[in-house]
């Protein structure tokens, strides 16, 4: 199954994209860390990821078309599938979706993911950072990946008025991605 979560712009609580995610069959395998894990035990995480890319893009299709879609990706699928059978997947959307990559989840050398990734970016696809935060890789990840959008994680967003040295550091990441030249969303 596949649901839609909308994107909204907090200025005019404008809808301004949906975020398309799966969802397994109502039961254990409903919630995707309950079937991810069940696919990550059988050492089939690439393409069950791929085939909910792939339901999500079919999906999207259904979709208003002038409407952004954002569709999740983890990296080592990106790493997994050839540059064509990523783009051969994502090729109806073309022009009118961002790809987020999940900055926890990123393996291994940032740069693979980067050039794995550029074949897709040059055929119209945004990119954005998700879950983007404090940690170090987070500065390599976002400098390699040159994302259009870097997705703050809610852990690092709620609660963070109440805290003055999470304010200091929110404020030095928001300049790093400022000089990257990057979105700014939160989760």
């Amino acid at each position: 199954t596949t649901v839609a979560q909308p994107i909204v712009e907090l200025d005019g609580q404008t809808v301004v994209a949906l975020e398309l995610l799966s969802r397994g069959p109502l039961g254990p395998f409903h919630r995707p860390h309950q079937f991810l894990g069940l696919a990550s035990e059988h050492r089939m995480m690439n393409q069950i990821d791929h085939r909910c890319l792939a339901a999500c893009v079919d999906a999207a299709q259904r979709i208003d078309p002038s409407i952004h879609i954002h569709l999740n990706l983890r990296p080592t699928t990106a790493l997994h599938l050839s540059a064509l059978e990523l783009a051969a997947t994502l090729r109806p959307l073309e022009g009118r979706c961002s790809l987020e990559i999940s900055d926890r989840e990123i393996i291994g050398d940032p740069g693979e993911l980067a050039a794995a990734l550029d074949t897709v970016r040059a055929r119209g696809f945004s990119l954005v950072l998700e879950d983007a935060g404090f940690g170090r890789r987070d500065l390599e990840s976002m400098i390699l990946l040159r994302p259009d959008t870097v997705k703050l994680g809610k852990d690092h967003v709620i609660g963070i008025g109440d805290d003055p040295g999470r304010v200091r550091t929110m404020r030095r990441l928001l300049a790093v991605v400022d000089r990257l030249d990057c979105r700014v969303i939160a989760a």
